[in-house]
């Protein structure tokens, strides 16, 4: 059951993608047998990251606390990689599941990419707005709102990484 949208992140395609791949991650840890706790647990623990980083950086209100979140959710995605991998090796995982698994985490780690880079030119937006403002509406910077419609505006199709 889908509870009504109460946090902004619920509505990021990223996130969403996010806590998909910890539930799959998730799964798969829970099937390995005896012996393997130490990659259950790390894989378990690195894919959740991703998600709960992503949820932390935008509880922030500087755009370098979320930028510092967002970037730790994105090695979270890259440490997830060789865990995938050893568990292909030690058959734990079959090359599909693998190959699926990994292509999961790329789009991820490309979003994380977009949203980083979306960071950095709504901060470039807030000092072109900034620049072009009256002494008397500069002391009063753009809201988060007003910086959010405008790189809406702005924002590519597509996630580059």
């Amino acid at each position: 059951m889908r509870h009504a949208v109460a946090f902004m992140f619920e509505n990021l395609e990223v996130y969403q993608k996010a806590v998909d791949f910890a539930d799959h991650a998730s799964a798969l840890a829970e099937s390995f047998p005896r012996g393997y706790y130490f990659l259950a647990n790390q894989l378990s623990r690195a894919a959740l990251s991703i998600a709960t980083n992503l949820a932390e950086g935008n509880g922030r209100f500087t755009k370098a606390d979320r930028k510092d979140f967002f970037g730790i959710a994105r090695g979270s995605a890259q440490e997830c990689v060789p865990l995938l991998e050893l568990a292909r090796r030690r058959k734990l995982l079959d090359d599909a599941r693998h190959a699926e698994m990994r292509e999961e985490l790329e789009t991820i780690a490309k979003m994380l990419s977009g949203l980083i880079n979306g960071l950095d030119k709504r901060e470039t937006l807030s000092s072109d707005l900034l620049s072009h403002c009256s002494p008397v509406s500069a002391a009063k910077p753009p809201t988060r709102r007003q910086l959010d419609r405008q790189t809406a505006r702005l924002r590519p199709e597509s996630y580059s990484g």
